[in-house]
C-alpha cells in the first residue's frame, strides 16, 4: 500500500479530507439557513411597517415624481436653449467679396420684369428660389456654399440665397438695398466662417 510522506496511508489521507469537506459544508449550509431566517424575519417587519406607511408614502411619491418631471424638463429645455445658442465656426478662409443690387447694372436682364411690393420696391428671388434680404443674403459658389448655409463675415452671419456668373471659388457677393450701398462696400478681403448649429 502507497504511504504519504508523513506516513500515513493515502486512502487514510483521502477519508480524512472527505470528513474534512463534509464538516466544511455542514458548517456552511447551517450559516446559509441562520441568514435566510434572520433575512426572512427582518422582511416581515419592513412589511410591517411599509404597510402602516403606505399610502404616506405613495402621496409622497406622487407629489415627488411630478416636481422631478417638471424639474427634468426644465433641465431639458434649458440645455437645449444653451445647445441652440451654442453654434460652431469654422474657417473656410480668405474670400474676396462684393456687393450688388437689384438695378439693371449688377443683374443685367434679371432686373427685368420684377414683381413689386406694396410699396412699389422690386421683389427680388435669388436661384435658390428664396426672397433676397438686403445685407443678409449673399450670392456664393454653391460648390463650396450650398443654398441655405449660414456663414459669418465681420462678426455678421449671411445666408446663401443667389450665385452669379461672376461668383466662383473664394468669392462672395452681398446682396444690398441699393445701387450706392454697394459701391460703398467695394471689394473687401475676409476671411469667413461656416456657421455650424450645434
Amino acid at each position: 500500500m502507497r504511504k504519504c510522506p508523513n506516513g500515513k496511508p493515502i486512502i487514510v489521507l483521502v477519508a480524512e479530507i472527505l470528513i474534512f469537506c463534509a464538516i466544511v459544508c455542514a458548517i456552511v449550509v447551517t450559516i446559509v439557513a441562520i441568514r435566510n431566517h434572520i433575512v426572512s424575519n427582518n422582511k416581515e417587519e419592513v412589511e410591517t411597517t411599509t404597510k402602516t406607511e403606505t399610502t404616506t408614502e405613495i402621496e409622497l411619491e406622487t407629489e415627488t415624481e411630478t416636481e422631478i418631471v417638471e424639474v427634468a424638463t426644465q433641465k431639458e429645455v434649458e440645455t437645449e436653449i444653451e445647445t441652440e445658442t451654442e453654434p460652431q465656426y469654422i474657417s473656410l478662409g480668405v474670400y474676396t467679396i462684393t456687393a450688388y443690387c437689384s438695378c439693371e447694372a449688377c443683374c443685367s436682364e434679371w432686373s427685368l420684369n420684377r414683381p413689386l411690393d406694396e410699396n412699389g420696391n422690386p421683389i427680388v428671388y435669388g436661384a435658390s428660389g428664396e426672397r433676397l434680404i438686403a445685407d443678409y443674403s449673399i450670392a456664393a459658389d454653391v460648390g463650396l456654399i450650398p443654398f441655405g448655409e449660414t456663414v459669418l463675415i465681420n462678426g455678421k452671419e449671411y445666408i446663401c440665397h443667389d450665385v452669379g456668373s461672376a461668383i466662383f471659388d473664394n468669392r462672395i457677393d452681398i446682396y444690398m438695398s441699393s445701387h450706392e450701398m454697394a459701391l460703398e462696400w467695394g471689394v473687401q478681403n475676409i476671411e469667413i466662417f461656416k456657421v455650424v448649429e450645434r
